[in-house]
């Protein structure tokens, strides 16, 4: 016999062009908690002039801005950083954005991840 357990968490790649909303669909239908790790897809998104530039306008970092977005689509951001002044900026994302910036953050359908690992691309 086989112990009945409950899936409660699932945690999962989330950032803005990248929200894989089918997957956090069914989840919050059947209350599992998202976490969502690379909110900043792994700093690519800090680099992106779009990123900038809107971060900019709503005076936010762009990090707190992709944090932001994270959490407004009910997700549990996952965060590394080894700077205490970044741990602080990044919980300091209390504002909601205004629904045209969540709009157009939802819109965005670029992944800028690279799949490659890090040093794949000297051996190809």
């Amino acid at each position: 016999m086989q112990p009945e357990s409950n899936l409660t968490s699932n945690e999962i790649g989330i950032f803005a062009g990248h929200t894989l909303d089918n997957i956090r669909t069914f989840c919050e239908e059947n209350n599992i908690t998202v976490q969502g790790h690379s909110p900043l897809a792994r700093g690519r998104l800090l680099k992106e002039d779009w990123m900038k530039d809107l971060a900019e306008k709503e005076n936010l970092s762009p990090a707190q801005l992709a944090l932001r977005f994270v959490y407004e689509l009910n997700v549990c951001p996952v965060v590394k950083s080894n700077s205490i002044n970044r741990m602080k900026e990044n919980i300091d994302i209390n504002e909601p954005l205004s629904s045209d910036v969540l709009k157009l953050l939802k819109d965005r359908k670029k992944d800028v991840r690279n799949y490659m690992p890090p040093k794949a691309k000297n051996i190809i």
